[in-house]
């Protein structure tokens, strides 16, 4: 899975390259591509 988040978001969960994560998606639409 890849996200787009802000580098405010990345400052404030602390994270890098490699620090694992757990998504939680709460969206009425989700879409998914292939490819």
């Amino acid at each position: 899975m890849t996200a787009a988040i802000t580098k405010d978001a990345v400052d404030d969960l602390g994270l890098t390259v490699g620090t694992p994560v757990t998504a939680l998606v709460k969206s009425t639409e989700v879409s998914l591509a292939v490819g």
